[in-house]
């Protein structure tokens, strides 16, 4: 932060890999982000409309067409991901892994993933 001595229009970013991974990885923003992505996957019916409930929801704004388009990429790896490795979606989102609940446990694990990623972007994590 600048002095108290000078005036500055705009303070730069400050944002650090460091806090990218705590952020990816802490078990507080974890839970954060399983909890967003619980509330998500009952929004709406729609893929897009659950996108952009999330995306509405952090940033308070409404994700542009390329911003859909990307994170609608990430959600279908993440399911297709999770769906491959089946332990670590039980794993990530801290649930036990049976026959009866592994399809919304990795539905689960990739819209948690989905949501740590609008939880990290820069205008999720800085004031400006």
């Amino acid at each position: 932060a600048p002095s108290r001595e000078f005036c500055t229009v705009s303070r730069p970013q400050t944002n650090t890999p460091l806090q990218a991974l705590v952020l990816m990885n802490d078990a507080g923003y974890v839970e954060a982000a399983v909890a967003l992505a619980r509330v998500a996957r009952t929004s709406e019916s729609e893929l897009s409309a659950r996108i952009q409930f999330a995306f509405r929801g952090v940033t308070s704004r409404n994700a542009n067409r390329q911003e859909l388009e990307l994170l609608s990429q990430v959600i279908r790896e993440q399911q297709q991901h999770f769906q491959d490795h089946p332990n670590a979606a039980a794993e990530f989102v801290g649930g036990k892994l049976s026959p009866d609940n592994q399809a919304d446990l990795i539905d689960l694990a990739a819209w948690s993933t989905l949501a740590s990623v609008i939880l990290n972007l820069d205008e999720s994590i800085t004031r400006e």
